[in-house]
């Protein structure tokens, strides 16, 4: 789920949706020259929308594409539920995907519907900042 599902809802809020993509375009591509930055994002970020077509994500709504993403983010959160890891007391690959993904959600500087969803599961929150610590040392 969350690799074939929450991941093309995140790659929809950063390429796709304006208000994403009016933050994440600048941070990849600012550091091109002029001329290419005119050119080389709007190319890229067809390639990434023809993707999401071609996927499926695309052919919903922006309501439901991120209603998809809130509904994978409240399975982790049931899943996780109040154990210390998702699949219970030590860490897994489950764990390392899964916080992969929720950092990205939580720390990346886009205010979208996603990370709003996210951050109204308690559990996860504290789940991704305790595994974001640990994995600081």
């Amino acid at each position: 789920m969350v690799e074939e599902s929450l991941y093309w809802t995140i790659v929809y809020s950063r390429w796709i949706d304006v208000a994403g993509w009016s933050v994440f375009g600048p941070r990849v591509f600012g550091f091109l020259p002029p001329p290419l930055r005119w050119i080389v994002p709007p190319l890229i970020r067809k390639r990434v929308a023809r993707t999401l077509h071609g996927q499926g994500t695309t052919r919903h709504s922006r309501d439901e594409i991120y209603a998809f993403g809130g509904r994978d983010v409240g399975a982790l959160a049931t899943l996780l539920g109040d154990r210390p890891y998702m699949l219970g007391d030590k860490p897994t690959s489950l764990d390392a995907t899964a916080t992969g993904f929720l950092v990205n959600i939580l720390h990346a500087p886009l205010e979208t519907g996603l990370k709003a969803e996210t951050a109204k599961h308690a559990n996860l929150v504290a789940y991704a900042e305790r595994m974001r610590a640990m994995l600081k040392g």
